[in-house]
């Protein structure tokens, strides 16, 4: 046996569309040296 068909029910309707978010005031900061960690080889003759 199978259920009953469901009613039709209307479509949600959709929230409008925000904007897209403004620029920042200021450009990003400019990184004069790198913060990363400096790394060597090894040293050929070292124990």
């Amino acid at each position: 046996m199978e259920p009953p068909p469901s009613e039709p029910t209307a479509a949600a309707a959709r929230p409008a569309a925000t904007a897209a978010a403004a620029p920042p005031l200021e450009p990003p900061a400019v990184r004069l040296k790198s913060k990363g960690v400096r790394a060597a080889g090894a040293i050929s003759g070292s124990v």
